[in-house]
């Protein structure tokens, strides 16, 4: 019973506050709690110390919490969860104008009065009742079911009065359906849910109104969630039943309530106890004050986030063009319509809203970050992605920065670019989807077959990791499939890329590039590179100026015998290339000179070649490749043996890596050949030798295994 006022009170006790700064700042946070006076906010009367203990002692409410309603009867009518959700908001919004959070609401923390008022328990408390320490950046404050995407990735100290409004969203969307909006197999499943899916629909027995001011609460970004008040103005309209009578808020009892301590003494500092919170007339209740009626551009915006969270595009994206048609200015709600627009499969059209939002100073960096990702996700122009996504950094904040640095780090293609990404990997959170995603595409530039596996593991724990992945995820498995040997894993990998996303170019090339590999029976190579004819067609009408897919075809006509059409394909190519396009279409233009066998064929060739080696930068593995094939040339076709051996110990000089293995090896048997043409039969033997574990074991290279026995005969064992 408090010693001040007589009544019987609820007594929390606090332990772990031992340092004096936490003691401080509790006591700052208990104070501020203790200013809230009203109706629907647990009163606190008095905080103090005894043997070292902090307690705090609460108004008693004698009835049962939400959660505990929720589990005896179900979830609950919707005009009873609208009236709840406004008396919730109604104490929010009171608190939030004093400058108190709650930082944990959820159905434990609502509290039920004897005439079904709901109640905020532990108002301003949450965030002291956690381990010691959560206040740091990085860490977790508030129940991981009911945390609002900027707190669950770990912005322990970007709690604000819209993380509130999650929370109470997230209770309402529980008290509706029995479950809270986002579920997980662990915590780290739950975070990532909670920050990067979409909450599922509400029933569609839920009336169209409150499921839209629910969905409004659980928006992503905290600028696009109603404040409290809003929101409570928004629930009472949908509250079915009249206002009702209330006793006084001070209810005199004994018992355990939710879990706190009855004590029959009061001591300690005596706080100034909230005054009875006054009952409406049951003759003459209160009106609620007239709302505006909602414009037709504001209906149009409400339909268009409704039908977003139930993931019908088309209708989204209507309902958006009709919100801007009606006058709606811009805003954050545009980057949403782009993002519409991109998984209704109008990237194209989501990418030019993003460069007109770019327009507008205080939308330009979250545009030009989602323009960037569009990019990425869309395949297109990797530099341009990356000028975006770093441009933007400095006016993001929050998952959008963490987001854009992790898209960042995946542009990085390029060996200048690398360095970068792993500094930005390095402090990201490692199971983070695009994280993962990120790690293994940069292995995509590595030399082993270790780096490749653990690159291609990175990638599917990604896949798992979310309900839809990116197909750009799938476009890199299946080329560290084809790294790896396994054609027929790209062939499923490059497959359900193009599921995901049908116009893919990339998962078109790496499909093709499989379905070229031979098959066990020449039946079944004639039918794949059929069906890969006729999927580049496909792609190449809807990609007309992708130069990679144009060249795909001259190869395929290659590998059909088609010379001459080949020919004119890659001469129409060869002045349109780019750089990494230019070394491979020469190259394929020296073959089919050199096999032309008119005269002057072989000079050509050797031109072409040595032009297609320039095109490449030095030390990559196609540059050896070319280097090797006019070694052969020289040595066994123009009889030039020492510029044969000359290239063949440049290549050898290239540094060691899985993917040059073969090429070295080609190289190796073209120094020996002209080590005996140049009558040095010692040193061909000496470096036939030295070279006789790579062709270990013998079925990996067996063709080129023969050909070094051939050589090893020849010199007499």
């Amino acid at each position: 019973r408090h010693a001040g006022s007589g009544r019987v009170v609820a007594l929390k006790v606090l332990a772990g506050l031992g340092d004096p700064k936490e003691q401080a700042r509790f006591e700052g946070e208990a104070q501020a709690a203790a200013s809230l006076r009203h109706p629907g906010i647990v009163g606190v009367l008095e905080l103090g110390q005894q043997r070292g203990r902090t307690y705090i002692a609460l108004e008693l409410i004698e009835g049962e919490t939400l959660r505990r309603r929720l589990e005896r009867e179900g979830p609950l009518r919707p005009a009873e969860v609208a009236r709840l959700g406004a008396e919730l908001a109604e104490a929010l919004a009171h608190a939030h104008q004093r400058g108190v959070l709650h930082r944990d609401v959820k159905p434990e923390n609502v509290l039920l009065r004897a005439d079904g008022q709901a109640v905020l328990t532990d108002f301003g408390l949450a965030r002291r009742e956690l381990t010691p320490g959560v206040t740091k950046t990085g860490e977790l404050i508030g129940t991981p079911s009911f945390m609002p995407p900027e707190l669950a990735s770990g912005e322990g100290k970007r709690a604000s009065p819209k993380a509130d409004v999650y929370s109470l969203g997230a209770t309402l969307y529980t008290l509706l359906t029995g479950r809270p909006p986002f579920a997980g197999r662990s915590v780290l499943a739950l975070l990532a849910a909670i920050v990067q899916e979409p909450p599922p629909p509400l029933p569609s027995s839920v009336p169209a109104p409150l499921r839209v001011s629910i969905q409004a609460c659980l928006a992503k970004d905290p600028r696009e969630r109603p404040d409290a008040a809003s929101l409570a103005s928004a629930l009472r309209k949908k509250d079915e039943g009249p206002p009702r009578g209330r006793p006084p808020t001070w209810l005199i009892g004994a018992g355990l309530v939710g879990g706190t301590l009855l004590l029959g003494a009061g001591i300690g500092l005596a706080l100034p106890a909230p005054p009875p919170a006054p009952s409406p007339s049951l003759a003459n209740p209160p009106l609620p004050s007239p709302e505006p009626t909602p414009s037709a551009a504001q209906q149009a915006l409400a339909r268009a986030r409704a039908e977003t969270g139930a993931q019908r595009w088309d209708a989204a994206a209507q309902a958006y063009r009709e919100a801007r048609a009606e006058g709606l200015p811009w805003g954050p709600w545009a980057l949403d319509w782009a993002r519409v627009l991109a998984r209704e499969g109008a990237p194209s059209e989501g990418r030019a809203l993003c460069e007109e939002l770019a327009q507008v100073p205080e939308l330009k960096p979250r545009a030009d970050a989602l323009l960037g990702e569009l990019l990425v996700l869309s395949e297109g122009p990797e530099e341009r992605a990356r000028a975006l996504l770093r441009g933007a950094l400095p006016g993001l904040e929050g998952e959008e920065l963490r987001r854009a640095r992790l898209l960042l780090a995946w542009c990085a293609s390029e060996p200048q670019h690398q360095e970068e990404a792993r500094r930005i990997l390095a402090v990201a959170r490692r199971d983070a989807p695009w994280a993962l995603a990120a790690r293994g595409r940069l292995t995509l530039s590595g030399t082993t077959h270790e780096e490749w596996e653990e690159g291609s593991r990175c990638l599917r724990q990604a896949c798992k990791r979310v309900p839809t992945p990116p197909a750009v995820w799938y476009v890199a498995l299946a080329q560290l499939d084809l790294f790896l040997n396994d054609g027929e894993g790209a062939i499923a990998d490059a497959r359900r890329g193009l599921e995901l996303e049908p116009e893919s170019p990339g998962a078109v090339r790496w499909l093709v590039s499989a379905l070229m590999i031979r098959a066990p029976s020449d039946e079944e190579t004639i039918a794949r590179r059929k069906r890969a004819l006729e999927i580049l067609d496909r792609a190449r009408a809807q990609h007309p100026n992708d130069l990679e897919l144009e060249y795909l075809s001259a190869q395929l006509l290659l590998g059909q015998a088609e010379l001459e059409d080949a020919k004119r394909s890659l001469e129409a190519l060869r002045g349109r290339a780019t750089d990494r396009l230019r070394g491979r279409v020469l190259h394929d233009l020296a073959i089919l000179e050199y096999k032309s066998d008119q005269p002057g064929s072989l000079e050509h060739a050797l031109r072409l070649l040595e032009q297609a080696e320039q095109a490449v930068p030095a030390g990559k593995p196609t540059r050896a490749t070319f280097m090797t094939q006019r070694a052969q040339l020289l040595l066994r076709d123009a009889g030039d043996a020492p510029a044969a051996l000359e290239i063949a110990q440049e290549i050898a000089r290239f540094p060691a890596s899985a993917k040059l293995r073969r090429t070295q090896i080609e190289s190796n048997l073209v120094a020996v050949e002209a080590l005996i043409e140049l009558g040095r039969p010692h040193v061909a033997k000496e470096s036939l030798q030295l070279m006789w574990p790579l062709l270990s074991p013998p079925e990996r290279y067996p063709k080129l295994r023969r050909q070094a026995e051939r050589l090893r005969a020849q010199l007499g064992g």
